[in-house]
């Protein structure tokens, strides 16, 4: 069993990382930190929270300030013994970029692992961030060491990590529609004739909890933003190793993220090797599209390649990414449609995630309270094919179980959780 604390944890997102790892079974927390000046130090985190800690009654964890715990910046203080250095196994960083940046050092020269939910190490040139965040980077010998929290792409480098940055909201649901397409191994990428274009819609949830009259529910309608450069660019940038436009917009819903991306391509190519298939030429169709999608994520538990345009419902309080990708060979392009939910597979889960692969325990540890998302996503399907035609039903339901029996999959739930309170970073 690790033990973890929780820096930040007042907030949209570490309310639930902490309801994550409260259900995590080698995870348990010595203390959710908050601010000296916070409103919330010392009120339980059931009262503040109730709908993430309603299934956990035996819980009476409070939010502290680092000095209520016994620990300080560069010390333990001897007059507390609530919690020393040495009990401490991992520190979520769920605070400010600006602050995870500072905190990060101390915490790695007691040997303490730091997974980081904020931007503070997600990007590797230390001049980056006054340009995109507003401030000098007082770590930056850090950055190199830093790896990127994006499970699905870089599961590999995971293990045995000390810092790990947690992959941005937009940029998951971004990194994610792009990767298999702009992997040159997979052979589409020649076919781009201009930058991809990004359009995602998040929830006011990823502004955070702290009162904004921007972000004020009652005042958001549908607008664009950081139109000038926002801080998730390089990083998207930076992970595909590809330039992208990206635009996001800020919606009038609580939580989650809409992403629309078309990629402009050759229209001429694509029809003629549709049409004219050679031994030596590889087939650009709508069903070699789906089918390297399919494939690139075989692995990935979490990501569900959809034959239906998502809802954002799909994914809300789940862990779950959904996307749909199309060709129009005709006119040039595709695109791809990706939901998630920007609190969980957009911040905790990812989190979570990372953590487990850097331990050496499943990468889907502790999501899976109840049915498998997997199982019930199939048995979905099923009953849209028993409704249309029940021919065809028995069909898919034969391919469904083939399928089950013939491919591994770790067990992935959907999260219980029905909240008033939205979040993410």
């Amino acid at each position: 069993m690790k033990k973890c604390l929780i820096i930040g944890a007042s907030g949209y997102t570490g309310a639930q990382l902490t309801q994550l790892i409260l259900q995590h079974p080698n995870l348990s927390i010595a203390a959710l930190v908050v601010s000296n000046h916070s409103s919330l130090r010392n009120q339980l985190f059931a009262s503040v929270y109730p709908q993430y800690a309603y299934a956990f009654p035996q819980n009476n964890l409070i939010f502290q300030s680092m000095e209520d715990t016994g620990l300080t910046q560069t010390s333990i203080n001897p007059n507390q013994s609530s919690c020393h250095w040495s009990d401490i196994d991992v520190v979520f960083l769920a605070t400010p970029h600006q602050v995870s940046a500072s905190l990060a050092e101390q915490f790695l020269s007691h040997n303490i692992q730091v997974i980081d939910l904020s931007g503070a190490f997600r990007l590797t040139q230390a001049h980056q961030f006054a340009d995109y965040y507003g401030f000098e980077h007082p770590a930056s010998a850090l950055l190199s060491q830093a790896v990127y929290g994006l499970p699905e792409i870089n599961r590999h480098l995971l293990a045995g990590a000390k810092l790990i940055a947690v992959a941005g909201c937009y940029p998951t649901a971004a990194i994610l529609s792009l990767m298999p397409l702009l992997d040159p191994a997979n052979g589409w990428v020649e076919q781009l004739t201009g930058l991809p274009v990004i359009n995602a819609i998040s929830g006011v949830s990823g502004a955070g909890r702290k009162a904004s009259l921007t972000s004020s529910f009652c005042e958001v309608s549908l607008q664009a933003y950081g139109v000038d450069g926002h801080r998730h660019t390089p990083e998207i940038e930076q992970a595909l190793s590809h330039d992208v436009i990206f635009t996001p917009h800020l919606g009038a819903f609580k939580r989650g993220i809409y992403s629309t991306v078309t990629v402009p391509i050759k229209p001429k190519s694509v029809k003629e090797i549709a049409t004219n298939k050679t031994p030596d030429k590889m087939e650009f169709t709508q069903a070699t599209l789906v089918n390297l999608y399919q494939r690139y994520y075989a692995d990935s538990a979490l990501v569900q390649i959809s034959d239906t345009v998502p809802a954002l419902s799909d994914v809300e309080q789940t862990p779950m990414v959904k996307m749909f990708v199309r060709l129009n060979a005709d006119k040039g392009y595709l695109q791809i449609y990706t939901v998630i939910d920007n609190l969980l597979k957009g911040a905790a889960v990812n989190a979570i995630q990372c953590f487990n692969l850097s331990h050496g325990y499943p990468e889907t540890e502790g999501l899976s309270p109840i049915n498998s998302a997997n199982t019930a996503i199939d048995d979905s399907k099923q009953f849209h094919a028993e409704k249309q035609d029940p021919q065809q039903a028995n069909s898919y339901k034969s391919k469904i179980t083939n399928n089950k029996s013939s491919v591994s999959k770790p067990s992935v739930n959907k999260i219980s959780v029905t909240s008033n309170v939205a979040g993410g970073v």
